[in-house]
């Protein structure tokens, strides 16, 4: 399988710091922040990947990949297409499902030695609000009928019912999809992370609740907890400025 990532800032640079997007989203979804990030720090070289399914990157196997799979391929990334010498420094920064690879890559690395930011963090698991489960209901309800309808009606209707991720799906993605949900819960696994970790939510976030933020924090060994009292879900594309500030300071203190 080929890579498909961007390079922006100095090769010269001592801290190299790779992006992994959310679900849905490619390397595309850093391009504001990093060229910010890189505006204000000098010393960082920023490499933006796109996850298999998403962006320009191929797709993974048919019979659909775990976080497991895709941290394998990370780490196939790591040895076979980054060239780095041995005084650089890696560091990483992922949002919502890319934080998912970046767990299992911790777990699997106990001695990685970069500094970690996670933004709006999946992997948490949670009882099912009313809301949810009166979806799920209304769901079963509609999906005999499903095949009836035209697909752009069927769309709108699982949008309505709460199931936007499923709607908007490639199709070669669905069993991707739903072997990631189906895996335990990660907040099992934080104790054993101790590298430096930066937390940054946007309290309004309806994707990933604030209360994962707070398991994360509690959790990990060493990590600072960043709360954007307005931002939501995508806080990267609303709180350009603030991130990279705290990227820059973060990366640079030894």
């Amino acid at each position: 399988m080929e890579y498909s990532h961007q390079t922006l800032g100095s090769k010269e640079a001592k801290n190299i710091l790779i992006f992994l997007h959310g679900w849905g989203g490619s390397k595309q979804s850093f391009e504001s922040l990093s060229n910010k990030i890189i505006d204000q720090g000098k010393d960082l070289q920023i490499i933006l990947l796109d996850l298999p399914g998403f962006g320009d990157a191929d797709m993974p196997a048919e019979d659909g990949w775990t976080t497991h799979d895709y941290q394998s391929w990370f780490e196939g990334f790591l040895s076979n297409e980054l060239k780095l010498s041995k005084n650089k420094n890696i560091h990483l920064y992922g949002h919502s499902f890319g934080c998912r690879i970046i767990i299992r890559h911790l777990l699997k690395n106990p001695s990685f030695p970069g500094k970690i930011f996670l933004t709006g963090a999946a992997g948490i698991k949670w009882p099912p609000s009313f809301k949810t489960r009166c979806t799920k209901l209304l769901n079963k309800v509609f999906t005999p009928f499903k095949y009836l309808l035209p697909e752009k009606i069927k769309k709108k209707i699982l949008r309505r019912l709460g199931a936007g991720d499923w709607a908007d799906i490639d199709p070669a993605l669905k069993n991707t999809f739903q072997k990631t949900l189906k895996e335990e819960d990660l907040r099992i696994h934080l104790s054993k992370i101790y590298q430096d970790c930066y937390i940054i939510w946007g309290k309004k976030d309806s994707y990933t609740p604030y209360k994962s933020a707070e398991v994360f924090h509690r959790a990990l060994h060493h990590s600072k907890l960043k709360i954007f009292p307005h931002g939501k879900h995508g806080i990267h594309h609303t709180h350009t400025d603030e991130i990279a500030e705290i990227v820059v300071d973060f990366v640079s203190k030894k």
